[in-house]
This record gives structure tokens, sequence and C-alpha cells, in this order.
């Protein structure tokens, strides 16, 4: 996680005029962490970051999975949902594409 704070934070040493500028950061799941969301947040740089379906809400992920939100879909329908995470308000959102997958991605808040 350290090493991603790092990279941005010599992006924006070297390209300054970036600092304030990056409207999305779209990153895999692989790219949670309270540290690291928090930094965003800091940094106010808007995320969009998919997620599993068993991913947990609720400070330190001890809330219910995201597939508990959204299993009623159908394919074809979305939903949008607020759950309140460890560092921020996260935004769920849920598209359910065919019946046995789904795209989740989450946006935690700035607020």
């Amino acid at each position: 996680m350290t090493e991603r704070i790092a990279l941005l934070d010599q992006l924006f040493q070297t390209a300054p005029q970036l600092n304030g500028q990056i409207e999305a950061f779209l990153a895999d799941q692989e790219f949670i962490g309270a540290d690291w969301l928090v930094y965003l947040r800091e940094k106010h740089i808007p995320r969009c970051i998919r997620i599993r379906k068993n991913f947990r809400t609720g400070p330190e992920g001890k809330g219910a999975s995201v597939e508990t939100f959204f299993r009623h879909l159908k394919v074809g329908q979305e939903q949008t949902s607020a759950s309140m995470g460890s560092c921020c308000i996260w935004w769920l959102c849920a598209w359910k594409m065919t019946s046995s997958s789904s795209l989740l991605t989450s946006n935690p808040s700035t607020v």
C-alpha cells in the first residue's frame, strides 16, 4: 500500500500540474485498504473500485456481504446503496450482467 502512495506522490512531484486534476481512479479489488482510501480522499481523487461479491460492509468489514444487498436483482437491473465503512461511507453499485455474474463497484464518498 505504501508503494501506491509513494508512486502517486512521485507522479505529483514530477508533474505537479496533475495534482487535483485526476478525474477518476479505476481499480480492481486489490486496491482496497483504509490508508490507501484515506490518501485518495485527502488528494480529492474520485475512485471506483471493483469488489468481490463477498466483500463485507460496515466498520472493519463486520457487516453484511454486498451480495446480500443485491441478490434480488434481475439481469439488466442495477442498484446503488450506501454503507458505512471503517474510513468513509461507501457507495455500492451493482449491475446484474447475466444470471451468474454481476459487476459490483464501490466508490468511497468524500463526505
